[in-house]
């Protein structure tokens, strides 16, 4: 970024008025098929986030979203540049920004998630104090039309007990301690686990030796069961995934499928268990702690 480019940049809050830009270089991304139209409503509407927009030149040239996940982990989302401005800088200028504001007001864990392929933001990261802490990638299978009677639905009055099994399976230290929730990651916590319960989404497996908690994915007409979370000893995962595969399809699913660790003692079993790798790349999440000082 130029000198003079660095005192016409302004970053700050989204507003209303800003939406028809936002719409109109969003579809310019990712072959028109960015996720940013869909959502950018609701984010308006998020007053509990914290949105931002980077103006130059007279226009709309960057976005990006701050929100609160927990009372300490905050998520890092939706960076966007205009694509006539990429690789001048203005993503590193709005990301620092987005970074000061949670430095002064939030502090706690900040993270992100980003593609194997995108070096540029890996460096980004690095240069601002984050950390690669985990790594995932998409992984499906067909639901097996078979009985399963190794799953049961957990209660309210469970949930202390599904807690305790989760903080010390060796399963999720693979994934660094983090619970999917669709494209944002956080420690598994009560409230989550209690929501998936009132969703009728969460299942213990093979009386209390393992937990499955799940949420509908939806691609074109197509309905996947994802595993949100997935906890049993390591040496049993093959018959939990097998068991995960015959659930799918009692609840009416077609295929099922796991963001799961890339972890080489992982991908035997899911090749073992008729799980198919879908992504060539793959998912890394990146994050950064910051203690505020009163």
């Amino acid at each position: 970024m130029k000198p003079e480019d660095l005192l016409t940049i302004v970053c700050r809050p989204a507003l209303p008025k800003d939406t028809p830009e936002v719409m109109k270089f969003t579809q310019q991304i990712w072959e028109g098929e960015d996720y940013i139209p869909r959502v950018w409503q609701d984010w308006l509407n998020d007053y509990g986030c914290f949105l931002t927009v980077a103006e130059y030149d007279g226009q709309i040239v960057g976005i990006g979203r701050l929100t609160q996940l927990s009372p300490d982990e905050w998520w890092l989302e939706g960076l966007r540049i205009r694509p006539q401005y990429q690789g001048r800088g203005f993503a590193s200028h709005l990301h620092q920004y987005i970074l000061s504001y949670w430095e002064r007001k939030a502090g706690g864990t900040i993270r992100l998630g980003t593609a194997s392929t995108r070096k540029k933001v890996h460096h980004l990261c690095e240069k601002n104090g984050f950390s690669r802490i985990a790594e995932f990638t998409l992984y499906k299978a067909t639901a097996l039309n078979q009985v399963v009677t190794s799953c049961r639905h957990l209660t309210l009055d469970e949930d202390q007990l599904a807690v305790d099994l989760i903080s010390e399976s060796p399963l999720i230290k693979l994934s660094h301690g983090l619970m999917d929730h669709g494209w944002e990651w956080s420690r598994p916590s009560t409230s989550h686990l209690r929501n998936a319960i009132i969703k009728n989404k969460a299942y213990w497996w093979q009386d209390k030796r393992g937990l499955i908690i799940y949420r509908d994915e939806i691609e074109g007409d197509q309905r996947f069961l994802h595993i949100q979370l997935l906890v049993c000893p390591l040496e049993s995962l093959e018959d939990c995934l097998l068991d995960y595969r015959r659930m799918g399809a009692i609840l009416g699913y077609e295929s099922v499928i796991w963001l799961a660790p890339l972890h080489s003692d992982l991908q035997p079993v899911l090749r073992a268990t008729g799980f198919e790798r879908v992504w060539d790349d793959s998912l890394i999440i990146f994050e950064k702690k910051h203690n505020i000082v009163s």
